[in-house]
């Protein structure tokens, strides 16, 4: 999992970071916990677009031999996403089928410090872009799920060394099975989202970070107003090791567990289903990796 490389200036100077556990830059190409909520939904048939602004927060600090702390924060805010899906109205294979495209831009900051010495370094760029499918089966009135296909491309902001970085210069694919229950007679929503991530090999670093499970669960309650609230949960398992001549600290794996709060509204503005989302997890129980914080509020309108 590496964040920064650390490069030797006179008296050990940290211009940035080694690898500080396990996936290179500490980020994962699937984004944790969306996956969470309306885990085996799709929506009505017909075109949406989503906006949403993203924050994540990354922080690690060490004890050095020599007494010294090493500490490494990266802040990727604000993240600016678009997303368009669309649901076929077609049956297929007694479900529905959507297609997805997703991309933005953010700002990256990242600072690292040996002791009293620190550097930082920040900039703006386009993110990755990640094209979706997935087929969805409504099979009762209270009872869905469906399965889904991401392929991440790698098209965003990318620098080799202590520079700021958006995209990950690496592609991926993640492959998920999700399902919902909604109790009728109290709105209570049970969803659960079980993926496997099959992350990429970075040319410029010779880098190959190790593929993931994941698993995120919520559960919320509908009220009849439109509103909704919950918990959610993730849960991160590394499952191989980095690899190639970039993993020079060995094949570390990692993993993580994350909860937070998540709340949703839903209502029409003018004959348009227009919905919000807020939600953020922070994770504890971290190994091999920088402990993440991560929020979005979203806002999804379908034409």
């Amino acid at each position: 999992m590496r964040l920064l490389r650390p490069l030797l200036l006179s008296a050990a100077v940290l211009c940035a970071a080694q690898p500080a556990g396990a996936v290179e830059y500490t980020v994962g190409l699937y984004s944790l916990g969306s996956g969470a909520v309306g885990a085996g939904q799709l929506p009505p048939a017909g075109f949406y677009f989503t906006t949403a602004v993203n924050a994540l927060h990354l922080d690690k600090s060490i004890s050095t031999p020599f007494g010294a702390t090493l500490s490494a924060q990266a802040n990727i805010a604000p993240t600016f996403v678009g997303n368009i899906l669309g649901v076929l109205p077609q049956d297929v294979l007694g479900g529905h089928l959507a297609l997805s495209l997703t991309s933005g831009f953010s700002e990256s900051t990242v600072t690292a410090a040996l002791g009293p010495i620190q550097r930082s370094t920040q900039g703006w760029g386009a993110a990755d872009t990640i094209l979706g499918v997935a087929l969805g089966w409504q099979l009762s009135p209270t009872f869905s799920h469906k399965i889904s296909f991401s392929q991440w491309l790698p098209t965003g902001r990318y620098e080799p060394g202590f520079f700021p970085i958006v995209g990950m210069n690496r592609p991926g694919s993640n492959f998920s099975w999700g399902a919902t229950y909604i109790e009728p007679t109290n709105g209570i929503e049970v969803s659960g989202t079980a993926g496997f991530t099959i992350e990429g090999y970075n040319a410029q670093t010779a880098y190959h970070s190790g593929d993931a499970l994941h698993f995120e669960e919520s559960i919320s309650k509908h009220f009849g107003n439109g509103f909704r609230a919950g918990v959610y949960s993730y849960q991160y398992q590394q499952v191989t090791p980095d690899t190639g001549a970039g993993a020079r600290l060995g094949s570390f794996e990692a993993s993580a567990v994350a909860m937070g709060p998540t709340f949703g509204y839903m209502t029409m503005i003018n004959d348009h289903l227009v919905s919000f989302t807020l939600q953020g997890a922070h994770e504890v129980a971290v190994k091999n990796r920088l402990a993440q914080t991560s929020g979005i509020l979203s806002a999804t309108y379908k034409f």
